[in-house]
């Protein structure tokens, strides 16, 4: 029998006349899901073990803190809940089994933890989940973390080498594009999905090795050369155009300098002010030709 506490929809299960409460659903809307430790019950606190199946499927959830005594996940929980940002669970030791797609479709997860991990693991779980569409590197537990940074980067670095239009005609047929794509338009899609991968993990880049980052660093400055035209380059436009840390990357990498940061300054447009104050200050600090700067504060 299902029944509710604080808006959350439970049923209580028993294994060896032990009791646990599994978490089905819950009622009305909350921006902040907390998942308790216990819920009690006729006077009796019974942990919360499991959330259920499609618990909150597309719910309108931002962020969701589970209870120390959750040890299973099941099938699609968190499914195409496209405002979640944010998942934790402090607890030191904590071991969650997950089940399929638990977290499908969740498009702007940034943190991902479950135990008591620090940045930057939590940061790059999320963005397994919300790139690569896999739950095969969310980790719940604090062993061979060295192993799971040579695999993640192992993935990373077998995609960016991929041909380009790799998995086109699979996915026509397969029904998962728009069928009127093009193959060209296609493999530009997976650039960008390449180049994406490769900027974050630089700039978390807990535990890379030297040959890999250079591999990541080549490839981003490959498709920036000296034009705004250049697929980096639109990537951040699109995508990154107010964030600091995503310049600083390309700056300390080299993928902006004194041939294309003119074009660059020009082609962001009005606005911009924090990064457009970055990138003139870094020309005047590295000596590069300068614009009429007042020309660029008047875009800002």
């Amino acid at each position: 029998m299902e029944k509710e506490n604080n808006g959350l929809k439970y049923r209580i299960e028993a294994v060896r006349d032990k009791k646990h409460i599994v978490i089905t659903g819950m009622t009305g809307n909350v921006e902040c899901l907390l998942i308790p430790d216990f819920i009690n019950v006729d006077g009796d606190d019974i942990p919360v073990r499991i959330i259920g199946k499609k618990a909150f499927m597309s719910c309108k959830i931002r962020e969701v803190r589970l209870g120390k005594n959750i040890a299973v996940v099941e099938d699609w929980a968190f499914a195409y809940c496209e405002s979640l940002a944010v998942v934790s669970c402090e607890q030191k030791d904590l071991c969650v089994t997950l089940g399929r797609g638990v977290f499908d479709g969740c498009k702007r997860l940034n943190r991902l933890s479950i135990g008591a991990y620090e940045e930057p693991l939590p940061h790059l779980m999320a963005m397994t989940v919300r790139l690569l569409k896999t739950d095969e590197f969310i980790k719940t537990d604090t062993e061979n973390i060295g192993l799971w940074y040579e695999r993640l980067d192992r993935k990373i670095t077998e995609i960016i080498n991929a041909p380009d239009d790799e998995g086109y005609y699979n996915n026509m047929l397969g029904g998962e594009e728009d069928i009127s794509k093009t193959r060209e338009g296609y493999a530009v899609e997976q650039v960008l999905f390449k180049l994406e991968l490769a900027m974050e993990r630089l700039i978390f880049d807990e535990s890379l090795a030297a040959s890999i980052r250079q591999g990541y660093v080549d490839y981003i400055c490959l498709h920036m050369k000296d034009c705004p035209a250049c697929l980096t380059w639109r990537l951040i436009k699109e995508n990154y155009a107010d964030s600091l840390r995503h310049f600083r990357l390309l700056t300390d990498i080299g993928a902006i300098k004194a041939q294309n940061i003119d074009a660059l300054l020009d082609d962001l447009g009005e606005g911009h002010g924090e990064i457009k104050a970055y990138l003139i200050k870094y020309k005047q600090e590295n000596g590069l030709n300068l614009m009429k700067l007042t020309e660029l504060y008047k875009l800002c």
